[in-house]
């Protein structure tokens, strides 16, 4: 991921810190191959030993602690004001956190630790034991917070140049999909589907957004299930089914996740059954009316309204909201869905301009489950596709 990126992240946390009156944010984690911090898998450029701490402060600065093998990478990145080297493994961390609480005379502490959103929940019972003991030695009386309102602001409020990032993985995707889409036959089966697409992702080197094994995650007709698992090996493309594709892929840092529908004609047939037409039609309606609304400062529930009006002039009944998620590091990248305010009160639920979302609507027919999941950039003014839709159901004849 560009250093641009990197920094901008930073600059937003801090921002975040000052509106909301945080003196420090302390970011810890170890091994993070093996123990992910997300924060710090935010910010660093790979998957360092550690122990790794970043420590942000209300004025500004931005200091990282780990040991002396990683301590140039951390340097060439200049995306910090100073880089300890820590000799001493969690003695020299606990140091270092320490001497900055007593200097900054720091009266509120963020910390890693969330129950609403796991991008904020990173921080081990060990790395806790670590800052307890940091926090006595400094003799700190304040308050610490859960980070999951600063975190918001560092990983979702995001610039130009992540959207811009995000957006090119999502056409990466459209571009699989269009060279797939002539190659979709009857008789194939789920895992024919996934070894199909996974084809030319891996022929271009991408990576994925969810674990390759459920990659993409296909259902067919009424026969197989509708939850996101590996593809059935023993169910096969018949006349009259509609086939759902749901793919994403990794390119350069950034994720997609779409999902397109097809139907396979039967005999006789020119163009799906009009209750999968009617079905495909409603779903376009609804991302559009939601889209439409994702304006910065709106409130994520407050858009459901507009989707249940088009439900029930189509005739479906009204939904309870949450047609999609965050998405942007990777496919699941937050706690923020449209259509409900369900992360309230621990995270506000108002958008931000450059927050990005799936909308992912679906309706369930007597030939099978019919989903158009699209990509979403929030705006001052609504919001924006970076997803190209898909105009029409894709029809297999063959």
């Amino acid at each position: 991921m560009d250093m641009l990126i990197r920094e901008q992240r930073i600059a937003r946390g801090i921002q975040a810190m000052r509106d909301q009156n945080v003196d420090m944010w302390i970011a810890l984690g170890r091994d993070l191959q093996h123990k992910g911090e997300p924060m710090l898998n935010y910010l660093v450029t790979f998957e360092m030993g550690g122990p790794l701490a970043i420590i942000l402060t209300r004025d500004g600065q931005r200091v990282a602690v780990n040991a002396p093998l990683e301590t140039e990478e951390l340097e060439s990145m200049g995306i910090f004001s100073r880089v300890v080297v820590n000799k001493d493994g969690y003695d020299g961390v606990r140091r270092v956190i320490a001497d900055m609480i007593r200097q900054q005379a720091s009266h509120t502490i963020a910390l890693n630790y969330s129950e609403k959103d796991s991008t904020s929940d990173g921080l081990s019972y060990t790395c806790w034991k670590l800052v307890q003991g940091a926090f006595a030695d400094a003799g700190f009386t304040g308050e610490v917070i859960s980070s999951q309102m600063l975190m918001k602001y560092l990983r979702a409020n995001r610039s130009a140049e992540e959207v811009a990032a995000i957006g090119r993985a999502v056409q990466a995707s459209m571009d699989i999909y269009q060279a797939a889409r002539p190659q979709m036959h009857l008789g194939m089966s789920g895992m024919d589907i996934q070894r199909l697409f996974q084809s030319m992702a891996d022929a271009k080197g991408y990576g994925y957004s969810w674990p390759k094994y459920g990659n993409p995650f296909n259902s067919i007709g009424t026969r197989s299930s509708y939850l996101c698992k590996r593809p059935p090996e023993d169910v096969y493309i018949q006349p009259g089914d509609v086939v759902n594709v749901d793919f994403g892929i990794i390119v350069d840092g950034a994720s997609s996740d779409n999902q397109r529908t097809f139907y396979a004609l039967a005999p006789g047939e020119t163009e799906p059954p009009e209750e999968v037409r009617r079905a495909f039609e409603t779903i376009g309606e609804v991302n559009s009316a939601l889209c439409a609304h994702m304006k910065a400062g709106v409130k994520s529930g407050d858009i459901l309204r507009y989707a249940n009006e088009i439900f029930v002039k189509n005739g479906y009944p009204e939904r309870t909201g949450g047609f999609g998620h965050e998405i942007g590091f990777y496919a699941h990248d937050g706690v923020v869905s449209p259509g409900t305010s369900r992360c309230e009160p621990e995270i506000d639920a108002a958008f931000l301009e450059g927050m990005t979302f799936t909308l992912e609507p679906a309706i369930i027919t007597s030939h099978g489950r019919v989903c158009r999941e699209e990509v979403v950039a929030v705006g001052k003014d609504g919001g924006r596709f970076l997803s190209t839709l898909q105009p029409e159901i894709w029809l297999i004849r063959d």
